[in-house]
Parts: structure tokens; sequence; C-alpha cells
């Protein structure tokens, strides 16, 4: 019998609307318009119907190719990996050796869009099951699926299409007999790229970096071929295999995403545990792998402890309100993880989070993710931050203010909040939570310390039944007497938490990837004042040395947030020693904010005490403004509290708990930006100085 090649074909694949599948696997050369991170990965989470469930999360499996892994969080399941090039008719495990299963009446689609299944099976769509499912669509610098038939031959080279030597290769046998999934990783080998192909480890199982000639034949992979060796779990005679192929990140190569085309999505850096059970402060405990991910598998080369799997959707590690770092473990709740070698439920048992350049330990002095002296082989996707997410016309998919609808959860935002703003449009506190916040809420209109807020729980429950949140963020069943602003990470916002340690100018990274042109800080552990950061503070002289607060009317005031070291940049911003900023022993959220064209505007104009026009660029949906030079109300307006070109508006005010007043009419939105009106102080005071942020 002739042993055949190894080889990329297409099989049969349920597609939506095309009667064969994928009609050519080959990556293409890079397109002229940019890719983002949004084109080829998507985590997602969902409630089981024990029907037909759709999710379109905007890449194109059913045109490039990808992987759709799989993971009930609700109770006890197995994995379930599907991808293009054996075809959506079978189905493997990553938590134990056996081979494909045929689930055709599972009905998976890969589409153009996104993915579908149909079934009722509890590994994908139990009915009122939790689940994740990870996607991965192929594309050079990033992801590849190879294909092969095994000749037994040790050394044997297989190409592939990565375009960039591999950080990661996941590989399976998956029909002829069971094996285990082997993995080759870049930081198995002590440092050394050539070394790592002398180990490799076990995706269903527990244990530690193995050797072994017959797996990778002593030979790291190229930007070109991997290797293999006559080992069964890699190349057995007329056996079949898979090969997932991520990229190695710090090539260059891999370099090629985002705007510019010239940043890296995906990150493999080994990094060493500290095993510290220290404060985030720790410098040990910051792993920089590159960039603040949004996915991870986390595995030690060193110890026998599982494969930890996160992702923003299900929530890193979450800060606790009230509690300042003397409070140790009592600071933050676990990551919610799942491990890729067992078919265990969701939980916890890993307390670390992400920051501006990778994984933050935070009191962990182990949990499978910091053990100390081991080396720890990550797998990341980075955050859809401001150089690799995706810019969208339409503006609302990174914010929005929308009424409640009676509806839990109630905020009908379309798009996963990361920061929430609620408010009745009676009297009541604007409440304020996000994303890495454990529950808790601040009022942005007082001083009182963080406090629980169950509704605001922006990813549901991972338990059966749900709810799942995989848009908006608020449990509850408000309805149109109140009103919500809520914003997405990626270009134009980003939220970071963090340790003070008592010293001026601690240096935070961002994922804005642009200078951020206001910086709102308000310490999570304890009472204090919203302080705000704007780069247009003292007309853009020193902007640094002065602030204003969402709490009260107060203009600028001299406080400098740094404490000396200046204004933020592209990458960083300096929190300085103050309580409002980074006292000792505190934690701390920074909500950071820039303009993006088309979308949104931040900038000042002077009032007049006549009608005058500001352009934007944009029709506005709504507005914030906050007069600078003396005490005056903020000015919050939106289409959803009633805002248009007729006057007659209903405002808010962030530093008052007031109901919102009526039949005003400050600035009337235009297709290009705002025309300001009439005379009061608070928005059209002559020779007043006024901050705005505007949305699209």
């Amino acid at each position: 019998m002739p042993i055949l090649p190894e080889r990329k074909e297409s099989p049969y694949m349920g597609v939506s609307g095309v009667g064969g599948g994928v009609g050519s696997n080959l990556i293409a050369a890079a397109a002229p318009d940019p890719t983002y991170v949004d084109d080829v990965f998507s985590a997602d989470i969902y409630l089981g119907n024990g029907g037909l469930q759709q999710m379109n999360n905007g890449i194109d499996l059913a045109g490039e190719g990808g992987l759709v892994w799989f993971k009930r969080r609700s109770s006890g399941d197995a994995h379930a990996l599907f991808d293009s090039e054996r075809g959506t008719d079978y189905m493997m495990k990553s938590n134990d050796n056996s081979g494909q299963s045929t689930v055709t009446s599972w009905n998976v689609q890969f589409n153009s869009n996104g993915w579908q299944v149909n079934t009722s099976d509890g590994q994908v769509n139990d009915n009122q099951s939790t689940y994740v499912a990870w996607t991965f669509r192929k594309h050079k610098g990033f992801f590849d699926i190879v294909k092969y038939t095994g000749n037994g031959v040790n050394g044997r080279a297989i190409p592939h299409q990565l375009g960039v030597r591999p950080g990661m290769i996941i590989i399976k046998r998956y029909n002829g007999g069971n094996e285990d999934w082997v993995v080759f990783h870049k930081g198995a080998g002590n440092g050394t790229y050539g070394n790592a192909g002398t180990y490799h480890l076990i995706l269903n199982e527990a244990n530690t970096r193995s050797t072994g000639q017959t797996i990778f034949n002593d030979t790291a992979p190229t930007a070109d071929e991997f290797t293999v060796g006559s080992e069964n779990k890699v190349n057995a005679v007329s056996s079949e295999y898979v090969a997932y192929l991520f990229a190695d990140g710090s090539e260059a190569a891999a370099k090629i995403f985002g705007k510019d085309k010239d940043q890296a999505i995906v990150s493999c850096e080994p990094y060493e545990g500290s095993g510290s059970n220290q404060s985030p402060i720790d410098a040990n405990n910051s792993k920089d792998i590159g960039f603040e991910p949004q996915f991870s598998i986390i595995k030690s080369a060193d110890g026998g402890s599982s494969w930890r799997m996160a992702c923003s959707a299900m929530q890193y590690g979450r800060l606790w309100g009230g509690n300042n770092l003397n409070q140790t473990s009592n600071t933050m709740a676990d990551a919610l993880t799942v491990n890729a070698d067992t078919n265990a439920a969701e939980g916890g048992g890993s307390r670390f989070t992400t920051y501006g350049k990778g994984f933050l330990m935070w009191f962990e002095s182990g949990g499978s993710v910091n053990n100390q002296s081991e080396t720890f082989c990550p797998l990341a996707i980075r955050m859809r931050d401001g150089l690799v997410g995706k810019p969208d016309l339409d503006a609302s998919k990174y914010a929005s203010a929308v009424e409640g609808d009676s509806t839990a959860p109630c905020f009908p935002h379309d798009f996963e909040v990361d920061m929430g703003i609620a408010k009745s449009q009676g009297s009541g506190n604007w409440l304020l939570g996000f994303r890495k916040s454990y529950m808790f809420k601040a009022n942005m209109n007082d001083t009182t310390a963080p406090s629980p807020e169950p509704s605001m729980n922006f990813n549901g429950s991972s338990a059966s039944g749900g709810p799942v949140f995989n848009k908006s963020y608020f449990n509850d069943s408000y309805g149109t007497s109140w009103i919500s602003y809520a914003f997405r990470r990626g270009p134009g916002f980003d939220v970071q938490i963090y340790g003070g340690n008592g010293t001026n100018n601690q240096p935070k990274q961002h994922s804005l990837g642009v200078v951020p042109e206001i910086i709102a800080y308000r310490r999570w552990s304890s009472t204090e004042d919203w302080t705000v950061y704007n780069s247009r503070a003292n007309g853009g002289v020193n902007a640094i040395q002065q602030s204003i607060q969402f709490n009260t009317n107060d203009g600028e005031f001299g406080f400098d947030t740094s404490g000396g070291q200046g204004g933020p940049t592209a990458t960083t911003f300096y929190p300085g020693s103050h309580d409002r900023t980074g006292s000792s022993t505190h934690t701390y959220v920074a909500l950071l904010w820039a303009s993006v064209a088309g979308v949104s505007k931040i900038d000042q104009y002077t009032g007049t005490a006549a009608t005058h026009n500001v352009s934007l660029g944009f029709a506005p949906k709504f507005i914030w403004i906050k007069r600078t030079d003396t005490s005056a109300n903020w000015i919050v307006m939106s289409e959803a509290q009633g805002w248009s070109s007729s006057g007659n508006d209903t405002i808010g005010e962030f530093n008052n708990s007031n109901q919102f007043a009526s039949n005003k009419n400050p600035v009337n939105p235009t297709a290009t930006g705002f025309d300001v009106v009439g005379t009061d102080g608070d928005w059209n005071a002559d020779g007043g100085t006024y901050l705005y942020y505007a949305h699209g």
C-alpha cells in the first residue's frame, strides 16, 4: 500500500449555503488591507439551547478554514475540537487519547461569519448548560493546520504554511489507534529554541516535559517545516494525523497584524514561576509576554500541573472592592478556568489576572501558573487593543448609551462590555463597574468605598441555567427609566487594575496603543475621589499638573496624578504616591480613553454665550461635557435620553445623584458635530473652557 504524503486537502464539510467545503486551505498571501485579531480569533460564551445554536463572531471559517474548540463550563464534560481539515463531522477530545468520533448528527457547520451547531449533545449544546467556544482562523503569522499520513520514517520533515517558525505545535493521531496528544513548545528547551525539539509535553496529561528522539527527532521546527520521528504518537505507518501550529510571535514574520501591519497577536514566550505569595506590586509577579492577552493556555514544563485555559470572556482574576493589599488573597477572586487535560467543569484555583504586557500574579504562589522556579509554557492570544483591535465603522460596537428594556440583562449593548455605568433617570447614584472587578461598583457621584453589586455581573454565570452575558452586563430587569453607558476595550478605551506602592511615577502598562487623552483614577480598596487627568488641561501645557473630578463640579485644580513624571505615553501611565492614585497597600482602577477618527473625539471648546458649531467629523450619539476653568456641573446626554437637534433634552450630571433634568437645550447634534446653544455657564459661558468626550 503506498504511503501518502502529508496533505492539506479540503474534506467535505457542512458549510451554510455551500454544497462542498473550503475550496483550498492554502493560506493566501497577505491581503492589502490590514488583518486584525478580531478577524482570526474569538472567545465566545453562550447558554445551550438544545437545538440550533449560531455564533456570528465575524470570523470566516468557511472561506479560510480553522479550528473551533468547545468546552462545557457548568458541569464536567469532554472538550470538543473541530477543524476544517478533518471536516466538521468529526470531533476530538483534548482530555483523552482517543481518536476522532463521527458526530454527523450534531450538524456542526463552519460559516463565513462564525459557526453553528444543531444538537442537544452535552459537549456543545445541552439545554441550559453554559459553554465557551474558542475560534482560531488560519492565517500566516498566527495559526495553521496540517493534516498528514504517517510513514514511520524518523526525521521526516513536514511542510507548513505558517510563514514563521512555530512557537507551539499540537499533534494528534486521529485514526489508526489511540495515542496521546503531543505538544512542542519553544519554552520546553530551557531557554533555547534549538533545544525545544528534544522535549515534548502531553496535552491530555498533567505530566512534566519528556525527552524522546522519536517524537521530534531532536529537531526544532523552522518557518517552512516541522520534523517528526518514528513514534506512533506522531508518525505511525498509514495512520492519520492533524497538527495545529501557532506562530512564534517574537519573530519579525509574525508581526504583520494591526493597522500598521507591524504587530504580533500570538505569544508563546515562556516565563519562570516566582512562587511568590506576594502582592501584585512585586516585580517578580509581572510576567511579560509582550502584550495583554485575552486568551491563554498555560502549562508548567517542570511540574505535574494541568493545562490551565482562561479568557477574558470567562474572566481572569477579578478585583474585590473595599479590601486593601493587607487582606492579601481577599483582594482578588480566582480566574475562571478549565483544564485542557480533564473534563472538569469551570473552576478557580489560580489567582492571576492580566495587565498591559502580560500576566499579573496576585498573591498566587502556585495555582498551576506560578510555582517556584518552574518554567511555564503559555499560548496567549492578544487582547483587541488599540493597535490590533479592528476599527469598526459602526461606532456602537465599541461604546453605546441605551435605555433599560425590562429583560435581564436589561441594557441591550451590542458588544462584550468591559466597563458599564448605570443610572436611574430619577434620583439615585451613578453606578460604575468593570469586567476586571468581582461584582463590585463604585458611585461616580461620591467618594464612598466600592461595594458589592451582584447585578454588575459582566459574563453572567457559568452555572447551569446561566444567565450568560456575551453582550451587556447588568443582571436586572430595569426598564426605560434607567440609562446605561458602556464601553468595550479596544481602540479608544482601556481598563487597568493595579496595586499602589506609595512612590511617585509608578510605571503601569496599558493597551490603548496610543497616548491616553483622559485617565480616570479610582481607589478600589477604600473611599476616595474620582481623579481625572485630561491632556487638554491648563491649555495643554503641563496638563499632568491639573486634574478634575467626576464626583464634584470643581474646575481644574492643582494635582499631578503622576507625582512628577509627566504625561502618559502610548504604552505607559504613571500613577503617583497619593491616596488618589497609588498609595501603598491600596488597589486601584484606571479608565483610559483616546479619540478614534470617525468614532469618538476628545477635545475642548471655548464658550461664546452664542450659538456656535463644534466639528467632530461624525454624528454624535452621546456626549459628556465638563467646564474646567471654574466650577460647573458635568453634562451627560445621549440619544437614549432623548437628545436631538430639536432641544427639550434630558440631561444627567455625573457629580450628583439628582433626577435627570428635562427641557434643557445645551448642545444640538448635527451630521458632523454639534451646535452649542444658549448662555448657561455649565456649557456656554463667554470665554469658558469646556472639555468634551463625544461618541458616534
